[in-house]
């Protein structure tokens, strides 16, 4: 087989899931070119019977999917150690240990700030209360846009009096009614300016590239059949 005969498909379900995954810049379009696709083979030095033998190996990824969340939420994620997202549905098992975008929104939850203050408080010390106002103020992050990947490797709904009675201390960003739990998460460095929506919903090819090109080696680990 020539390279320039290769399936896009086939060269995609390769790059999302062999060696060069997580190192070269992609996109929707790129993978007709037979120039860009026959230079990132040779580069990463893959055979074409390395080549066959990933692709059977592992089936082509869905589009990465996206998830907004309300400001200022994406605070507590980056830089106050919350790792369980709340919500009023429940995560379907299809998205259960793949990555999943988290997009800043512009809205503002007044409600939530004071919630992650009264929290912090009680659970931390009125310091670390006093950081979280502080930084309310400046906002590390860019509204508006995908600021980290998480992968969440289950959901459960919330039961705050099983809680209590087996003495079992829940995580404190857990308050439900579903609560998602946060397997692996990584920052980007440079957040993905694009629109949100309501649950969950696609990025874009050349949105989710850009997020690709900053996650960590060995973050987006493939699952055989």
């Amino acid at each position: 087989m020539l390279l320039g005969q290769l399936d896009p498909v086939y060269i995609e379900r390769l790059l999302r899931t062999g060696r060069a995954m997580r190192k070269l810049p992609w996109s929707c379009s790129m993978f007709h070119e037979e120039a860009v696709v026959h230079d990132i083979l040779r580069r990463e030095g893959i055979t074409e019977e390395a080549t066959m033998e990933e692709t059977n190996a592992f089936p082509v990824p869905p589009p990465m999917m996206a998830l907004t969340v309300k400001r200022p939420w994406p605070l507590a994620f980056l830089r106050y150690g919350k790792r369980v997202e709340n919500r009023g549905w429940r995560l379907p098992d299809r998205y259960l240990g793949v990555p999943i975008a988290l997009h800043a929104g512009v809205g503002w939850d007044e409600e939530g700030a004071r919630v992650v203050e009264d929290m912090l408080a009680f659970h931390v010390g009125e310091r670390k209360a006093r950081d979280w106002l502080a930084d309310l103020a400046i906002e590390p992050y860019l509204p508006g846009s995908v600021f980290a990947v998480a992968v969440f490797d289950r959901c459960r709904q919330y039961d705050f009096l099983s809680t209590v009675l087996n003495s079992n201390m829940e995580d404190p960003f857990a308050f439900g009614p579903y609560c998602w739990h946060v397997e692996r998460f990584a920052a980007l460095a440079r957040p993905v300016p694009c629109r949100g929506r309501q649950r969950l919903w696609r990025l874009s090819c050349e949105d989710e590239a850009a997020v690709m090109r900053q996650l960590p080696a060995g973050f987006v680990i493939p699952t055989k059949r």
